[in-house]
């Protein structure tokens, strides 16, 4: 995995779930990168197509139930982001 700045990351069914951010290069991301805790290796999550997520960095998560609570942020030019967004986690990703 690259490094990346300004995500966040949630624990949810023994994985490390990491979101957003940027690149050290300043790519801005709406992706996800997943830590497996049990076993050790890191995998990139596949989010559903139908779902549209800004591309942001420094926002704020937390698990909430089966979701991650995704708020604000700075999108890639540096705009502040007043949306918020649940991303529900048994539904959403391709394990």
């Amino acid at each position: 995995m690259d490094g990346r700045s300004g995500h966040t990351g949630i624990i949810y069914k023994s994985k490390l779930i990491i979101f957003g951010g940027r690149y050290l290069n300043n790519t801005s991301l709406a992706d996800v990168d997943i830590y497996n805790i049990e076993n050790n290796k890191w995998t990139v999550g596949q989010l559903n197509t139908s779902i549209f997520l800004k591309l942001r960095r420094n926002h704020v998560a937390c698990l909430v139930g089966q979701q991650m609570f995704i708020h604000g942020g700075l999108d890639e030019f540096g705009e502040y982001l007043d949306d918020c967004f649940l991303l529900n986690l048994s539904n959403n990703y391709r394990w």
